[in-house]
Parts: structure tokens; C-alpha cells; sequence
């Protein structure tokens, strides 16, 4: 009987030294995964290497990582197989920021930075690794997008909206040309999701508010999200290639079709 047994594989999560990404890296270790990561903070990658080195199950390594930056990546891959012998396995590629704001405001500089960090740095993180995984003939390559990549980033701006919806079709890409190699590229689309990042900055009253509004009464935890990547990154999941597994409790539906969505759709406040 399969388990989802990470033992000996060698995993990349970007972005893992808070939030959606840590919640990955910790459980891929306490499943026997040896875990890189990256963020452009080493301080906070090093924080995080502890707490699981100190458990004693898959080793974790910190390498900062910015993830728009080309020799910046290649360097992340190139030591993460120094540190563990070669392969590369599974990427996760976690790293995200967003933007707020009307079109009109927008500077080029802004929509670059969401831009060069969603969509780019996906784009250069997967590059670097799928000689690696083709090599192997294995690899496991997760997105983490949004529900905003199937609607609109109601409480942000353009570059996101567009940033999470181009990872859906590069997703589908990467899992046709993937999977002769038996390397297969699947996306998380997670909703409102309740990170330590989330929480410090949306007053509780809106939390409380969008709980209400989630037919599961709720809004998601990382763990939510980090038991999706898991799953796709498993055994379980192996004739599993180019899907989008949406993980909100069902609220991007409901909130399509409420009347509220249709009656301020381009008339919102930011």
C-alpha cells in the first residue's frame, strides 16, 4: 500500500521560509524528503532549516534564492545538488508577491516585480531543473497559482490577476513536454488562505467577513495547501499531469456566482 514516503527524494520549494512554502517544506521533511530553501532572506532560510534539521528526519539546506534573477537560480540549483548528491526531484515553485491598485497607476516597475517574481522566476526555476529531472526520467513539479488566476484579484491589481492565470497555462505546458520523462508539472490554485503574512496585514473583520462568505464557513491554512502539493507530488498522483486543483473550499463558486460579484465586477475599490 502506497504512502506518501518522500524518502531519499531531493526537493526545491521556493519561497519556503514562510508561509504556504514552509508548511511544504516541513511536511515534505517529516515525510523523509531532503529539503533546499530558498529565499531572498537568509536569516529566515536558516530559521527554518533548523526547526527541521532539528526533528531529524529529511535534512533541510538554506541557499538564498531570487528567483528573478537568472544566475541567482542557477546558482540555488546548482548547490542544492551539491548538498545532496546530484538529483533534483521535486520543485515547488511557491515564491509570490502581489500588487494593488487601479491600471491607471500602475509604473511598468510594479507590474515587473509581480511579473519577474510569479511568472519569471516559475519560468526560470523549472528551466534549471527539467535537464536534471529528464535525466532521471522522474520529476515532480508543483505550482502554487490562485483562485485569482480564474477570476480576478478582487483585492489586488492587473499583474497578479495576469501573473496567476499565465501559470495555469504554463503548468500544462511543462506537463506535456514533461511527461515522455515521466516528469509531471501540476498546479494549486489556493483561495483566501490564512498565512502568518495574511493575518498581519487583513483587519479580522474582513477574515471574519470572507469566512462567512466560504460555503465551508472558513478560510484556508497553509496545512490546506501543503497536504494538496503533497498529494500531487506523491505516488498517489502519478498519472495526475497538467491539472489545476483548486483548494477553497469551494468559494471561487460561490463567489462567481453571487449577485455582489457581477453588480461591482470593474467598479471596485482598491
Amino acid at each position: 500500500m502506497m504512502t506518501l514516503d518522500f524518502t531519499g527524494k531531493v526537493a526545491i520549494i521556493t519561497g519556503a521560509n514562510k508561509g504556504i512554502g514552509k508548511c511544504i517544506a516541513e511536511m515534505l521533511a517529516e515525510a523523509g524528503a531532503n529539503v533546499v530553501i530558498t529565499g531572498r532572506h537568509q536569516e529566515e532560510n536558516d530559521t527554518v532549516v533548523a526547526e527541521i534539521n532539528a526533528k531529524g528526519k529529511g535534512k533541510a539546506v538554506g541557499i538564498e534564492t531570487d528567483v528573478t534573477n537568472e544566475e541567482s537560480v542557477k546558482n540555488c540549483v546548482k548547490k542544492a545538488q551539491e548538498a545532496f548528491g546530484g538529483k533534483i526531484d521535486i520543485l515547488v515553485n511557491n515564491a509570490g508577491v502581489t500588487d494593488k491598485g487601479l491600471i491607471e497607476d500602475k509604473s511598468l516597475d510594479e507590474w515587473n516585480r509581480v511579473i519577474g517574481t510569479d511568472l519569471t522566476g516559475t519560468f526560470l526555476c523549472t528551466r534549471e531543473v527539467m535537464p536534471i529531472m529528464k535525466q532521471q526520467h522522474y520529476g515532480r513539479i508543483v505550482i502554487i497559482a490562485s483562485t485569482v488566476g480564474k477570476r480576478m484579484a478582487s483585492l489586488g491589481g492587473c499583474a497578479y490577476t495576469t501573473a496567476k492565470a499565465a501559470q495555469f497555462g504554463f503548468a500544462r505546458h511543462i506537463g506535456v513536454e514533461g511527461a515522455m520523462y515521466n516528469i509531471t508539472c501540476n498546479a494549486v490554485a489556493p483561495g483566501s488562505t490564512l498565512t502568518p503574512l495574511h493575518k498581519t496585514h487583513t483587519p479580522s473583520e474582513t477574515i471574519a467577513k470572507k469566512a462567512a462568505q466560504n460555503p465551508m464557513g472558513r478560510l484556508g491554512e497553509p496545512e490546506d495547501q501543503a497536504y494538496a502539493t503533497l498529494f500531487l507530488l506523491s505516488d498517489y498522483a502519478a498519472y495526475i499531469n497538467c491539472a489545476e486543483l483548486v483548494v477553497d473550499g469551494g468559494g471561487l463558486w460561490n463567489y462567481m456566482d453571487s449577485p455582489t460579484y457581477h453588480r461591482t465586477l470593474g467598479k471596485r475599490q482598491y
